[in-house]
């Protein structure tokens, strides 16, 4: 037990030092005692493809992709020492006809912790467009009553002090110098949908809302990098990795749980122009997720781009409340 304790107290310590370590200022400039505004303007998108085998007779499989409309935001970002937020409003616009009165809303918001950053992910959307591709053609329709909620939470912890992610991302530390550093990735999201994905074809059909609630943890890592030149910057990071998930699918009064594992791929990649003062970047996001419900396979998509352009603001008394954050 004695042997045990201290295992745990020699690991507490050493993962205390690594996240806390102090960046190498020849290649971070920390931004003290300022506070950054940013107007910026915000797209989400996500599609849902669901993979049906064995629909027909003839043995054909169908693909049903269903996909929300374009979701335009317009909005500003605060960030000050560790802690930033954006509010970004939904723009009336879709691409889709019949899709304009349908909802959508989406978040993502993150803390940094020296080495460490967290990330509050929040997406709701209803209304979809479907389209089917089969060996019998392609056709589209509105499902106005589909539902979509995504809440989860994710953590990175960067192991090398020569790089770091808010100066790319959040873009209010300067980095200076190139870097890269290898990560580690944990995430949990909890995703609810609720949709017309029976099978659906000349033989068969069968139009009653099912409803799945899946818990998903992921674990992974992989590369990230930044290129710098005279405050121009291009950086972006690659994660992958395996994520274990609990399906509970619900249809009328039959509930069925299944238990499966799938690999995951997230692509962040940000460009801009990053200095002491002022800030103007473009961002962009992609992540997936992959389960089954059932026979049926699914895929969650989700894109995200950002553009903002901002100024950072000096201010003595903020800088008194940094050891709060």
């Amino acid at each position: 037990m004695k042997n045990i304790k201290l295992i745990l107290l020699i690991g507490i310590v050493l993962l205390s030092k690594l996240t806390f370590a102090q960046f190498d200022t020849n290649y971070v400039h920390l931004t003290k005692d300022r506070f950054v505004f940013t107007p910026i303007f915000e797209f989400y998108k996500t599609s849902i493809r669901v993979f049906e085998e064995n629909e027909t007779i003839l043995n054909k499989s169908k693909v049903r992709k269903f996909s929300t409309q374009n979701n335009l935001y317009l909005g500003f970002g605060l960030s000050f020492y560790r802690f930033g937020f954006s509010l970004s409003f939904l723009l009336p616009h879709s691409n889709i006809n019949g899709l304009e009165k349908t909802s959508s809303f989406s978040f993502v918001g993150g803390y940094t912790l020296k080495k460490l950053y967290g990330e509050l992910r929040m997406r709701k959307y209803k209304g979809f467009q479907e389209e089917i591709t089969t060996h019998k053609g392609d056709s589209s329709s509105i499902k106005r009553n589909n539902e979509y909620t995504q809440i989860g939470g994710a953590l990175y912890y960067f192991t090398a002090n020569k790089f770091n992610y808010d100066a790319i991302f959040k873009n209010f530390n300067v980095q200076k110098k190139s870097a890269i550093s290898p990560f580690l990735f944990t995430n949990i999201n909890h995703y609810t949908i609720n949709a017309e994905i029976g099978k659906n074809d000349s033989t068969y059909y069968d139009t009653q809302i099912q409803t799945a609630k899946i818990v998903s943890v992921k674990l992974g890592g992989g590369p990230s990098a930044i290129l710098v030149r005279h405050n121009f910057f291009i950086g972006a990071l690659a994660n992958v990795g395996a994520s274990i998930k609990n399906k509970k699918i619900s249809k009328e009064i039959l509930q069925t749980s299944v238990n499966s594992l799938y690999p995951y791929f997230e692509l962040k990649a940000s460009l801009g122009y990053n200095s002491r003062n002022i800030i103007a970047s473009f961002t962009y996001s992609y992540d997936n997720d992959y389960m089954n419900l059932n026979s049926t396979r699914i895929g969650i998509n989700n894109y995200y781009m950002q553009f903002k352009i901002g100024y950072k603001f000096d201010s003595k008394y903020l800088g008194k409340a940094a050891k709060f954050l």
